[in-house]
């Protein structure tokens, strides 16, 4: 089984989206999760957006910022064809950008990308309220986490699940940013996923040595992965890379727009065996 992310990076372009679901997700992918849709169209993240309309306290402005966040939501609808009627789910995302918490109106980007992608993907949404719990110290408990996703697995033959946050107390709490990462890992942990697929807008792990020349990195073992995010190089979240450690479940970082090449993070036995995974997505 493996598990999927996609970053915001992955979903930027209506013709990334088709190429996921054409020549990237297969019968393997039993766990999808995802982040907010690219927010190219407003110049910056869709995270930091619904920031910009949370810190809005007059309702009309508010407003202002969110109608233009629906309809990007409502264009993509349009381009992949998708046949649900979604005005229900836009109500909802209208109130938790109005009426919700930081945390709740932060989470609507990943909420709305999920409940989309679902049906483009043809796939069952889950919420990851329902699957990621936090301990009183607001760290994953890992035990219930763990139950509720492979109950999940078990209900649903492919789950399509929102990053980013998951439930606290019964409310929506956050992950730092970059927290899909951790969404998804927390799932190939709970599910023994033999591989962890981290799609990004790099085609791999560089050592991003200007100074030099930059590196490219077939392979990296976990320390080495370690000592590479201690000189800045923040490709995946560090605590996405613990828990896939844990049981030494092998990460591959890759691109949906090289396809095929990627760097893949684990044990040193494990190199050649992923290594030979290849994606035609390229051409």
């Amino acid at each position: 089984m493996i598990v999927a992310k996609f970053g915001s990076s992955s979903l930027q372009t209506i013709e990334q989206i088709k190429k996921i679901k054409s020549q990237i997700l297969d019968s393997d992918h039993q766990m999808v999760v995802v982040s907010a849709f690219g927010g190219d169209k407003f110049g910056k993240k869709l995270t930091d957006v619904l920031i910009g309309i949370y810190q809005e306290t007059i309702i009309e402005k508010k407003m202002a910022l969110i109608t233009p966040f629906l309809a990007y939501h409502q264009d993509i609808i349009s381009a992949l064809k998708c046949q649900k009627d979604y005005s229900q789910l836009f109500k909802e995302a209208t109130n938790r950008m109005l009426n919700g918490d930081y945390d709740t109106c932060l989470a609507t980007g990943e909420y709305l990308s999920a409940t989309i992608l679902s049906e483009y993907f043809e796939m069952t949404f889950v919420d990851s309220r329902q699957l990621i719990f936090f301990s009183k110290d607001q760290t994953v408990d890992i035990k219930r986490s763990s139950a509720a996703i492979l109950d999940a697995s078990k209900q649903h033959r492919r789950c399509l699940v929102p990053g980013f946050y998951g439930d606290y107390k019964g409310n929506i709490h956050l992950f730092t940013r970059g927290g899909s990462d951790i969404t998804a890992a927390v799932i190939a942990y709970a599910i023994d996923a033999t591989l962890y697929e981290n799609w990004k807008d790099t085609d791999g792990i560089y050592n991003d040595d200007i100074k030099t020349h930059k590196v490219y990195y077939d392979f990296l073992s976990y320390e080495s992965y370690y000592k590479l995010l201690s000189l800045g190089n923040r490709v995946i979240h560090k605590e996405a890379v613990d828990f896939a450690q844990l049981k030494e479940i092998p990460i591959r970082v890759c691109s949906v727009d090289t396809g095929g090449r990627g760097t893949v993070i684990g044990n040193v036995s494990q190199r050649e065996k992923y290594l030979k995974r290849r994606f035609s997505c390229a051409g």
